[in-house]
């Protein structure tokens, strides 16, 4: 293959063979079932889902690839003759969206972990346990009441705030969030390409914002990443429901991943603290400290209104971070 550069994202960047650029702002990704195809440098976006047909960007991106235009026929005839069979076959639609939404084995909580009621309940009067209540009060209302939170008093995790991790109603994981002003602030426990919130790629809402942590995720009903990527499953995942993704960073150095990801993605990115009408102050980090301090409508408004798909203006945006 001619010059080439993998990312951790499962994109793999090549000189656009669009507008013939050399700087490998070209890339393509391949998931379970979709491959696309974009480029940084010109704004070429194209691909190709298993089971529709070959589309004339598609072949324009093939062509320009060197591949003949009798090849390039040939492709778009076998794409036609799958599409037929996709549309025949009820089972095989079914086994196509399995594929890309994947199922999980669940994993059970820390060892000896109660709710925060059933503990108050209890009488437990542990320091590390009023500690860690003290926390989430400290993270808002919003925050308190967004999910059923658990604490264990084993050694390691004692002074974490236990968030539990569900998919399709059932507990897959869990997630633990230190109290403490520390390096390594989350440790989890959950299964390859989970992401948190899934429900919300389901139903009538039109825009989900994909967000890093989980408190962003469940104080206005977003999608988290878990982190500050996503690989090649979960961005087939998060394609496949139709919805509107709108991605959310944290505004620090991490948060620029996801960002990257977004502009290969062609997903709007959102930046509340930017423009004639900022929305959020210069030291609000991220969409949870948003909530805490104005609330989750205004921030839901803020972020459906600054919005922006342009990939040099997301990055100049996204380049205001958190000092």
């Amino acid at each position: 293959m001619r010059k080439h550069r993998r990312m951790p994202t499962g994109w793999i960047n090549f000189n656009c063979t669009i507008c013939h650029e050399r700087r490998l702002r070209g890339g393509v990704i391949n998931t379970a079932a979709v491959t696309s195809v974009s480029c940084f440098n010109c704004g070429w976006k194209c691909s190709y889902r298993f089971g529709k047909g070959l589309a004339d960007e598609m072949r324009q991106f093939l062509l320009s690839l060197g591949i003949p235009e009798r090849d390039v026929a040939h492709l778009a005839l076998y794409a036609e003759q799958l599409r037929r069979l996709v549309i025949d076959d009820p089972q095989l639609q079914r086994d196509l969206d399995i594929t890309v939404a994947p199922s999980f084995t669940g994993i059970g909580l820390p060892s000896s972990a109660k709710t925060l009621d059933e503990w108050h309940a209890c009488g437990c009067d542990d320091s590390d346990l009023q500690e860690t209540v003290a926390y989430l009060l400290s993270r808002g209302e919003v925050a308190a009441c967004a999910s059923t939170y658990y604490w264990t008093p084993r050694r390691s995790l004692r002074r974490h705030l236990i968030i539990p991790c569900y998919h399709d109603e059932r507990l897959v994981g869990w997630v633990g969030r230190a109290i403490d002003n520390i390096k390594q602030r989350y440790y989890s426990q959950v299964p390859s390409n989970y992401l948190f919130n899934t429900q919300f790629l389901h139903g009538e809402r039109h825009y989900i914002p994909i967000v890093e942590g989980v408190f962003d995720a469940l104080l206005i009903d977003g999608v988290a990443a878990l982190g500050a990527s996503l690989n090649t499953q979960q961005i087939a995942w998060i394609n496949q429901s139709g919805k509107q993704p709108v991605v959310v960073p944290d505004r620090d150095a991490s948060g620029d991943r996801l960002v990257e990801i977004a502009i290969a993605q062609g997903w709007p990115v959102a930046a509340p603290h930017y423009g004639r009408h900022q929305w959020w102050e210069a030291d609000v980090k991220d969409a949870a400290e948003a909530v805490c301090r104005y609330g989750k409508l205004y921030v839901l408004q803020s972020i459906i209104a600054t919005q922006e798909t342009h990939a040099t203006l997301i990055r100049m945006r996204a380049s205001y971070h958190v000092r």
